[in-house]
């Protein structure tokens, strides 16, 4: 999995290597083989990446460019062996066990496993996920796709709150009208009937006066 580390690792790789496009040159008159560069940017010469010196009485060794940021242009074409260190556990055997720290050299070798992480990174976001990212909240890669699926999940819970929700305030809504309506009901049989009851009371008020003038009428 390509993590945010490797992907750094591997820009700052690519980024310390002489600029591409590369491309493998074998001129059997001199009897020399190399890599070679873009064109220079004067003269009709490409810029050597690597090439090959004698090593010993029967073998031979790769030579990288050397380049020095305080130097105006690239340096001096330089045997890998002279740039090597011990393999981390192996130092006891660095006498005749040691490896190539020069970026070309590192890119040669390693890019057999860079390039089909790459391409795996490439076909996970054709289908629509990648790899891996780092959980804030744990500090531990998880898959991205797990990230993607938990957004989804997320939004579909998140709509189907916001439809509960909306269930709930119409249903409120609704509630609130009736009581509304109950309550203008109950106020109006309230006035219904304190309106009969004044009116009794009225009645009973007449009924009572016709009965005094009753008695007050003399015998005849």
């Amino acid at each position: 999995m390509l993590t945010h580390e490797k992907l750094a690792a591997a820009r700052a790789l690519v980024d310390a290597c002489p600029a591409g496009p590369w491309h493998w040159l074998c001129d059997p008159g001199t009897r020399r083989i190399r890599i070679e560069g873009p064109p220079r940017v004067f003269g009709p010469w490409f810029e050597t990446v690597v090439d090959f010196c004698r090593y010993g009485m029967s073998g031979a060794a790769p030579r990288f460019r050397r380049y020095d940021p305080a130097e105006d242009g690239p340096g001096e074409m330089v045997r890998a062996d002279l740039g090597s260190v011990p393999i981390p556990g192996r130092e006891h055997h660095a006498d005749w066990a040691r490896k190539i720290v020069h970026p070309v050299g590192r890119l040669m070798v390693e890019a057999r496993t860079l390039i089909p992480e790459l391409l795996d990174e490439v076909e996970w976001w054709r289908a629509g996920g990648c790899y891996e990212y780092v959980d804030p909240a744990t500090g531990k890669a998880v898959p991205r796709s797990t990230r993607v699926d938990t957004a989804r999940a997320l939004d579909a819970n998140t709509a189907k709150l916001d439809e509960l929700v909306n269930g709930a305030l119409a249903q409120s809504e609704r509630l609130l009208l009736a009581s509304l309506a109950a309550a203008d009901e109950a106020h109006a049989a309230l006035e219904r009937e304190g309106a009969a009851i004044r009116e009794i009371a009225h009645l009973r008020a007449e009924l009572d006066r016709l009965k005094q003038e009753s008695r007050e009428v003399p015998p005849c």
